[in-house]
């Protein structure tokens, strides 16, 4: 792994240091915030697998409305983690696939609406 050459032991190119808020979140109040964040994550992954696997299973198609919102909502969150993270990769993969489930969201209306 690439390191800085900067006084900072532990600090990356990969991984820069968490920017300070002020105040520690040191102890119990540390670790809830951690497994919250956590749990968000696994609930917007959660979202997207399982859009993923009924699609598969042949029990959501690609045009329907659910596995869209799934997709969107999902990566949504996974978006907000990822920028609560400052993770630039994760941010770009999820905002694109939210914004990908989005146009198929407005397809998908726009196709209700017209009856076809």
């Amino acid at each position: 792994m690439w390191t800085s050459s900067g006084s900072r032991p532990g600090w990356s190119v990969f991984c820069p240091p968490r920017r300070e808020t002020g105040r520690s979140r040191a102890g119990a109040e540390g670790v809830q915030e951690s497994v919250l964040i956590q749990l968000v994550s696994l609930a917007g992954a959660g979202l997207i697998l399982a859009a993923y696997a009924a699609h598969q299973a042949g029990r959501m198609g690609r045009d329907s409305l659910l596995y869209h919102a799934f997709n969107a909502v999902g990566g949504l969150v996974l978006c907000a983690v990822a920028i609560a993270a400052s993770q630039v990769g994760f941010i770009v993969l999820e905002g694109a696939w939210t914004a990908i489930s989005l146009v198929a969201i407005v397809r998908c209306l726009g196709r209700h609406s017209s009856g076809v």
